[in-house]
């Protein structure tokens, strides 16, 4: 991860430096939607040339999975995802030719080198398939959720672009307070009681998982937004045990470099009320359609110097 910071940095200031001297921007459309979908690309071993095309298969899943498809869209996104499965095959197919193929979907495929009863080909197709769309939304979600909640606090907002060390310690309660996933589907394999309600075998459930980042038995005065809270990271935003996410590390370093570089050139950044409280339909990702900012623009804060020649 510590290797990965300074792309992720540099990729936020050339998007950053898009609108800048504007005063104002949607940052969602503008930053906080662009930047996590080509990182997880990037990432994964995805060509740049490719990450656009890609980019748009993996939005076009999540609607379908999780969100509210006219029939219209329905056909549009199953076939979508056909021509996304035929695209894994031929890049997974390209990275085996590859003495040292890059990136995590790489790394999984010099594994199956090593031990072809390891992975199958399907279940490489599948890591790429899946881990585009579920670490893309996730994280753009969760940068939006903590620029809403530390911007809305001025000082905490201006404490942040004086110290960028705070800013670990905001992230993780943001997360806590407003997880970017609230709930996911489970079905009970066995007849159970769960809160005195009897579920028969093969019950399909949605559980609320945000609500235990608020159970008052785990956390002292959970519905208060606290960035100084010591055990902020006993969250269930990530999951736990057999169930953490694969992309925790790379989720919270995004989000924390993304609210870092925002602060940094904006410390006097303000989010507008219009259109603040939408958000995608979605049963288990919350993330908003738009997040409209204003800025002083007469002390323009310049971005890093690095090494970042163009963005796709």
């Amino acid at each position: 991860m510590r290797a990965w910071e300074p792309r992720i940095r540099e990729l936020a200031a050339a998007h950053i430096d898009r609108f800048a001297g504007r005063g104002h921007a949607d940052l969602m459309a503008e930053l906080l939607w662009p930047v996590p979908s080509h990182v997880i690309l990037a990432f994964m071993g995805i060509p740049a040339e490719d990450i656009p095309r890609v980019h748009e298969f993996s939005v076009s899943q999540a609607r379908f999975t999780w969100g509210e498809p006219t029939e219209e869209e329905q056909e549009r996104s199953a076939d979508a995802l056909g021509r996304y499965w035929e695209y894994t095959g031929g890049f997974v197919a390209r990275l085996r030719e590859q003495r040292f193929p890059p990136g995590w979907i790489g790394h999984a495929v010099r594994a199956q080198r090593r031990d072809p009863e390891l992975f199958s080909d399907n279940y490489l197709r599948s890591l790429v398939l899946n881990g585009s769309t579920a670490a893309h939304e996730t994280t753009s979600g969760a940068a939006a959720h903590a620029v809403r909640e530390l911007s809305a606090r001025p000082s905490l907002w201006a404490a942040v672009a004086e110290d960028p060390q705070l800013a670990a310690d905001a992230v993780e309660e943001s997360l806590r307070y407003r997880p970017a996933v609230v709930s996911w589907r489970h079905r009970a394999r066995h007849a159970t009681t769960l809160g005195g309600v009897d579920l028969p075998a093969g019950a399909n459930l949605l559980l609320v998982t945000a609500s235990a980042n608020r159970d008052e038995r785990a956390f002292d005065r959970p519905g208060e937004f606290d960035p100084h809270r010591p055990d902020a990271r006993r969250h269930l935003t990530f999951g736990d045990g057999d169930h953490v996410c694969l992309g925790a590390h790379l989720a919270r370093l995004q989000v924390r470099v993304l609210v870092e570089e925002l602060a940094r050139r904006f410390p006097d950044l303000r989010l507008e009320p219009a259109g603040a409280d939408a958000y995608v339909p979605n049963t288990s990702f919350r993330t908003p359609v738009r997040l409209p900012a204003r800025w002083s623009v007469a002390r323009p804060v310049p971005a890093p110097s690095g090494t970042l020649k163009s963005l796709p």
